[in-house]
């Protein structure tokens, strides 16, 4: 753990998820319950996700940057019967979440600290219970489709789900990494700078745990110069990122020797060649492998890409067992080589559907079993993928899932508010940046301010969802014959406005 130098072995990791899997039993719970985490990726986090596995519990991770009224949607999507989380920040926005919850069972509460909690809050500590002589893990086959986890999604469209996520999910995992890495030196060291809410994170994670490497990892998001220092500190071979930490480190004045690293994994937005390039170039002189790789938290990794099979700009070829079709938009015809259109792929690693929403899951695959991903790309003649761009509304800033309708909500909350569309406006060292345009009530169109509107549209976001790409003003917006605004027109004439906003400069 980099920010306290807390460091296990595995046995003792082992051994206390076995002394805390002893102590979840012993508070009664039992197979399928939910066990929820709002929390930093901790060495008591990590503990709290394994302990969970061994006694059969299903695990959801909900997003710790969150404010209070997001988790509060969260908690009651998923009903846990136990909850762990951080003192500090995070204790008081789980405490309001809480109090808003209407079910009549609240959950226990297990708190990450060494010192005694009110309210009758477990500590940790606390809750650990001797290791029992004949402990017996809960029995899973291997490829199990039992679920295990609940990692929320934007999907395509709407707010987060909950995303239903079986054993065999990581198996297929598993399979890519043996498969294209060999990765059987236990000296390699993986660094994980990924909050512990993606799929990135919990995968690398369970991985790495299987291979006995050693992993290193944040607490929470580091600056540039904690990250540096630390992939040096700790001699770091493979690395999982997103291209906007390392967009990020282009802005660092002092470069240095990366002898060590040898990979690096990007997931998250996508990252377009020409960044890619520039990476590869300023940071690394061209001596560190670049690899993108494609995947949902509804799929888990669909492609795989290695140091000796890497196109720059691709995402790599189709992961073992894995069916993709390209379909046209608007006919639904299947593409051939270099046509684009919208990636639906077919795979054992998919989801198995979003948690109590059986309407939401049927929306996402057609007939034939093919999840459709929103995204749009296409093949090539030798089965590399590429992505080129999305018809989904998700934003991606940072590689983080923003819904737009719940921007859209806050600001229809503020009175000057008529109508609201939110979008994400490209940004080659954040992805997407989230962006609004507005109608504005007739009375309003003298007074209002559009930095005003950000700011208090911004103080009920949490950080990640907060309005980066500025307010927009509109007399009206292209509509549909159904009455819905048209997004890609929307999105066009703010990008006029700000380029020629930028000529007259």
């Amino acid at each position: 753990e980099v920010e306290t130098g807390r460091t296990l072995t595995y046995g003792e990791l082992v051994h206390k998820a076995q002394s805390l899997a002893c102590g979840l039993r012993w508070i009664g719970i039992s197979p399928g319950q939910v066990i929820a985490l709002v929390s930093y990726n901790s060495l008591e986090a990590q503990m709290m996700i394994l302990a969970s596995l061994l006694v059969g519990a299903l695990t959801a991770i909900l997003e710790s940057s969150f404010n209070s009224v997001e988790l509060a949607v969260q908690l009651r999507e998923v009903n846990p019967h136990l909850l762990f989380t951080e003192i500090g920040k995070t204790l008081p926005k789980v405490e309001y979440a809480l109090a808003q919850m209407t079910t009549a069972r609240l959950p226990r509460v297990v708190v990450n600290s060494l010192h005694p909690q009110p309210r009758n809050y477990f500590t940790i500590n606390q809750l650990m219970r001797e290791v029992e002589p004949n402990f017996e893990p809960e029995f899973r086959s291997a490829n199990s489709l039992n679920p295990i986890f609940i990692l929320f999604s934007c999907g395509t469209t709407a707010s987060a789900k909950g995303t239903l996520i079986s054993e065999r999910y990581f198996t297929r995992s598993k399979m890519f990494i043996e498969s294209d890495f060999g990765i059987s030196d236990k000296r390699c060291t993986t660094l994980i700078s990924s909050p512990i809410f993606w799929n990135s994170t919990i995968t690398t994670l369970l991985l790495k745990l299987n291979y006995g490497h050693r992993i290193v990892f944040f607490r929470g998001p580091p600056c540039e110069a904690v990250l540096i220092k630390a992939l040096h500190k700790f001699h770091v071979q493979l690395w999982v990122a997103s291209p906007a930490v390392l967009m990020q480190l282009l802005d660092w004045p002092v470069r240095s020797r990366w002898d060590f690293l040898k990979v690096i994994f990007t997931i998250g937005m996508s990252f377009t060649l020409h960044s890619i390039i520039r990476v590869q170039d300023e940071l690394f002189s061209g001596r560190v492998h670049i690899c993108q790789v494609y995947g949902m938290t509804e799929t888990g990794t669909l492609t795989s890409n290695t140091p000796s099979m890497n196109k720059l700009g691709s995402v790599g070829r189709l992961s073992h067992n894995t069916e993709l079709k390209v379909m046209e938009e608007g006919t639904g015809l299947t593409l051939g080589a270099y046509q684009e259109g919208e990636l639906c792929f077919k795979s054992q690693s998919l989801m198995l559907g979003y948690y109590n929403n059986p309407q939401a899951t049927q929306l996402m695959f057609d007939s034939e079993g093919f999840f459709h991903t929103g995204d749009l790309g296409y093949y090539d003649n030798q089965g590399f993928v590429y992505i080129t761009g999305r018809k989904k509304e998700v934003i991606k800033w940072k590689s983080y899932q923003i819904a737009p309708v719940d921007v859209e909500i806050q600001l229809l909350e503020l009175p000057e508010i008529k109508e609201a569309v939110v979008f994400g406006l490209p940004n080659e060292r954040e992805g997407e940046i989230v962006t609004a345009a507005v109608i504005l009530h007739p009375e309003y169109h003298v007074t209002a301010n559009a930095e005003l509107i950000e700011a208090t549209a911004n103080l009920n976001l949490s950080n990640t969802k907060k309005i980066r790409g500025g307010v927009h003003f509109f007399q009206s917006f292209p509509y549909t014959a159904t009455g819905k605004p048209i997004k890609n027109l929307i999105v066009k004439q703010v990008l006029n406005h700000l380029h020629k906003h930028n000529n007259e400069k």
